[in-house]
């Protein structure tokens, strides 16, 4: 885990259902998936 950047890690540990359902909202906020998960976590 040492040599993951912060973001790998959220990828890694985030089902792909909840990943899609998190990329359908930041599609209807307008946001990226990135900002979203900052301001969920």
């Amino acid at each position: 885990m040492l040599n993951y950047s912060k973001s790998e890690v959220i990828k890694i540990r985030i089902a792909p259902k909840l990943k899609a359902k998190i990329q359908k909202e930041a599609i209807k906020k307008g946001v990226t998936m990135s900002e979203l998960i900052r301001s969920k976590f």
